[in-house]
């Protein structure tokens, strides 16, 4: 009995001292991961990379999407009822203001003007005779008047036959590119009917919108970049703001703008996107860091800036920072006591606390 007791004495205190053991382990571990930069050498153990805090010139801009319409554009069509004769235009076409662009058959109103012109020079011919004979007192008053006015009828008549002519000949109205031809020579057309549609994209506008805070007439005139997506690829363009709209949209609280885009090469087109820059500040010098830089916790966003201690090792201080802009992979930033050549840390600046001394590595 005495032997058993013992033994369960001895199981207790055995327990007792490996549960002591592992948590004598547990703080030892414990102490030495949050020391163990002062081990060993004695050197810090936290590696990271720097880089220095560039200046820049910068320009705060609004971002927007537009899209390109046409500054002149036209379904061209005909006014007269008449049969195709001639198409002188192929699809897509560039053609200039005053191209003919197809004729309507207009024999049965060319017999017209013949006609009328010979009773023209015929009219003509006898107003001159009888107004030499009223000179000679040899015909009444009566008589030249109503020669006068036949010649003059017949006159107007010659006049607007011809301009009933110009309405079977159809020319470009303005210098554009043509759309799909759908047209055959013989066809028949009427009043109204689409002949083809002939839109100019050299310049275009685009067309964006503008929220009242940024709205001012002093945008007029102003430069904007512009990038679209051509042929996979993104391109960019430079353009000006020619117009604002007079009244802001009730339900969006926004102001339509229009801005004149060069396209020489045609690659724009009406109904194409496009992503709009739009300056609203001066150019100014401002502060740029790697976007891996920047921290950001519950108190706020912050930087890690190095400096030299007492012992001539570098400490990484935890600086609060403004955010103020994207800049590709960079951050336009403002802060105070922060200039231009500081160094700073790079990557690797998770896992630090302010004034941790730190080892440049890379």
């Amino acid at each position: 009995m005495g032997f058993k007791v013992s033994l369960i004495r001895q199981k207790r205190y055995l327990l007792l001292a490996v549960i002591m053991i592992a948590v004598l382990l547990y703080w030892l571990f414990h102490f030495m991961s949050q020391n163990q930069r002062y081990f060993g050498s004695g050197s810090p153990t936290t590696g990271v990379l720097a880089t220095k805090i560039q200046q820049i010139p910068w320009q705060a801009t609004y971002q927007t999407v537009g899209s390109f319409i046409t500054v002149h554009g036209v379904a061209i069509s005909s006014e007269i009822t008449g049969t195709i004769s001639q198409i002188n235009f192929r699809s897509g076409q560039h053609v200039s203001k005053g191209d003919v662009l197809l004729k309507i058959d207009d024999s049965e109103l060319q017999a017209q003007l013949s006609q009328k012109e010979a009773q023209l020079t015929l009219a003509e011919l006898n107003f001159n005779r009888i107004r030499r004979l009223l000179n000679e007192n040899a015909i009444s008053k009566s008589s030249y008047d109503q020669a006068k006015a036949t010649y003059n009828e017949l006159a107007g008549a010659v006049k607007q036959t011809q301009a009933d002519l110009n309405y079977y000949t159809i020319r470009a109205p303005f210098d554009g590119t043509l759309g799909l031809r759908t047209l055959n020579v013989g066809q028949l057309v009427q009043p109204r009917t689409l002949l083809v549609n002939l839109q100019q994209y050299n310049p275009i506008y685009l067309e964006f919108s503008l929220p009242q805070t940024y709205v001012s007439r002093s945008l007029i005139g102003k430069s904007i970049k512009v990038e679209g997506s051509l042929n996979t690829q993104n391109k960019y363009f430079k353009g000006t703001i020619t117009s604002i709209d007079s009244q802001l949209n009730a339900d969006s609280r926004t102001l339509m703008v229009l801005a004149e885009i060069p396209n020489p090469n045609n690659e724009l087109m009406p109904g194409m996107f496009a992503q709009v820059s739009i300056p609203i500040s001066k150019k100014q010098q401002v502060l740029m860091v790697p976007s891996s830089a920047i921290l950001n916790s519950l108190y706020g966003t912050y930087i890690f800036v190095l400096q030299h201690n007492g012992k001539n090792q570098l400490e990484a201080i935890q600086t609060p920072v403004d955010a103020i802009a994207d800049h590709g992979d960079q951050v336009i930033i403002s802060g105070k006591g922060l200039r231009s050549g500081q160094l700073i840390v790079k990557m690797g600046a998770f896992k630090l606390r302010s004034h941790e001394t730190v080892q440049l590595i890379g």
